[in-house]
């Protein structure tokens, strides 16, 4: 009897299978049925403009970003708005660029925008360049490119994600810091949200040199393809800010620029309200994944739009990674990560070096993140011990101690790119980051506390300083906590560690 069950349920789980994968196919077939009927309601509405030419046709051949950005007598008044359509276009691209994520809620475009070595894909990694044989990536994806030094196999990109609003309040001062090749996943939650996020990364993109270490992608809710099928509705082809060329109206590169930096200073303001969450289930996980999953470089550090890295943290982690030639581990060589200790300051100060910050914990203008919010989420980072180490004299990093997860730690971190992904069923705020430290774990990593490197956050985090959701957001993913951890005994079968 006991036989006949256990068949009956093998069945059963293997018809639910077969369900989900039909269900998968479905999905991307009625993508491409939408995209196939919206590229025909362009073809012929009236006075509409068409889509500019795809990718790496009649477009302009790829600049290093050692020959900088156009100068300002280099560029028309229209070149910006005509930036923004070729962006517009890659929303309809009919490639694995741009796909459906797995509950068929949210569309996700990757590479919209961003760099590429600027000689092909000539003195990358084996490991990075099975990372890139996929179609997304076999066409040029803008104009400007970073210079092949930085992909060589022993750099790490920085890997975050965020709405428009907190891209706007925190991008610039992110890359300015980071001064390296970044990810961003941004979230729109509708149409005028995407059309906004376009003209972002068009002015971002030109007027500020940083911006071409960026590599750009978009996620946004499915429904919203439903939208630019009317053609009523708001169209993301023929930008409402194009004039004619030579035109009184046209703005100038200038005037765009203007606008932008206006666009940061709004941006500043508006991210104390925590715009993040709302009625919309932000799938912030879903979004690093996609950041990730894009990454050009050997190793990633993932961490928030609104943390502040110390300076020459890439750097430093280069020249350590190529001292222990981490880029050549194997096997159980492999299973360590590098916690890089988070901090927070009381008005906003972002400190550089380990002794900036140490003078400033002894005046009480920083303290460790997450203080009074969580303070058990962070303790396990040993800042008593971290803080008696004086900054290195060499500058060099060097790995000051290792720490044993323990339940409920979520330290920040660098690591290769064979870290398990984070899992995507948990949206909002709480436990979305510790899910996947608790999965490290399990699987035998170690933590290891480099010794001068770490983040900063401008400001103190407070319950004060959250959205009413939080506590809501917090008891479901809870949930969801409960049942990651019960999935994790059947995916690790033969380890002895868990998740408390």
């Amino acid at each position: 009897m006991a036989s006949l069950v256990s068949r009956l349920v093998a069945c059963l789980v293997a018809v639910v299978a077969v369900l989900q994968l039909v269900h998968l196919v479905l999905l991307n077939k009625l993508e491409s049925r939408r995209l196939s009927e919206l590229h025909h309601l362009q073809a012929h509405t009236a006075g509409g403009v068409g889509i500019s030419a795809p990718v790496g046709e009649d477009h302009p051949p790829p600049r290093s970003i050692n020959n900088g950005p156009q100068r300002l007598s280099q560029l028309g008044p229209n070149d910006m708005a005509e930036n923004e359509e070729q962006l517009a276009a890659r929303l309809f691209r009919e490639d694995e660029g741009t796909i459906v994520d797995s509950t068929g809620e949210f569309r996700i475009v990757f590479d919209i925008a961003g760099p590429r070595p600027s000689n092909g894909d000539a003195g990358l990694s084996p490991r990075i360049l099975n990372r890139l044989q996929q179609p997304a990536f076999e066409q040029p994806n803008d104009d400007f490119s970073i210079d092949d030094e930085a992909l060589d196999g022993v750099d790490v990109t920085l890997v975050t994600q965020s709405d428009l609003t907190n891209a706007r309040g925190f991008l610039v001062k992110l890359a300015e810091r980071w001064d390296g090749p970044i990810s961003l996943a941004l979230f729109a939650r509708n149409t005028s949200q995407v059309e906004a996020s376009l003209e972002f990364i068009a002015q971002a993109r030109h007027c500020h040199e940083l911006m071409q270490y960026v590599s750009f992608h978009l996620v946004f809710p499915l429904v919203e393809l439903e939208t630019r099928l009317n053609p009523n509705k708001t169209r993301l082809v023929g930008r409402r800010r194009k004039r004619k060329p030579g035109s009184s109206k046209s703005l100038s590169f200038s005037q765009e620029c203007q606008n932008f930096h206006e666009s940061l200073a709004r941006g500043k303001k508006l991210v104390e309200t925590n715009v993040n969450y709302d009625d919309r289930k932000y799938p912030i996980n879903l979004l690093r994944n996609v950041a990730r999953k894009r990454v050009m470089t050997e190793f990633s550090f993932v961490t928030d739009i609104d943390m502040i890295p110390s300076h020459g943290l890439r750097s430093k982690f280069q020249k350590f990674a190529r001292d222990k030639q981490l880029n050549k581990a194997e096997g159980d060589d492999k299973k360590s990560v590098f916690v890089v200790p988070a901090f927070e300051s009381k008005n906003g100060e972002a400190p550089g070096t380990k002794r900036e910050l140490l003078a400033l914990v002894d005046r009480y203008q920083v303290r460790p993140f997450y203080f009074d919010l969580c303070w058990k989420c962070q303790v396990h980072t040993d800042y008593e011990t971290w803080q008696r180490e004086p900054e290195s004299r060499t500058g060099d990093l060097t790995v000051l101690f290792e720490v044993l997860w323990k339940d409920p730690w979520e330290p920040f971190f660098i690591s290769d790119n064979s870290v398990a992904n984070f899992d995507e069923r948990f949206r909002q705020y709480g436990f979305n980051r510790i899910s996947q430290l608790c999965e490290l774990h399990v699987a035998g990593f170690k933590f290891a506390v480099l010794n001068d490197a770490f983040l900063i956050h401008q400001g103190y985090k407070t319950t004060q300083s959250f959205h009413p959701g939080r506590s809501r957001d917090i008891e479901n993913n809870r949930l969801n906590f409960r049942q990651f951890k019960i999935e994790l005994k059947d995916k690790y079968p033969h380890s002895t560690r868990r998740c408390y």
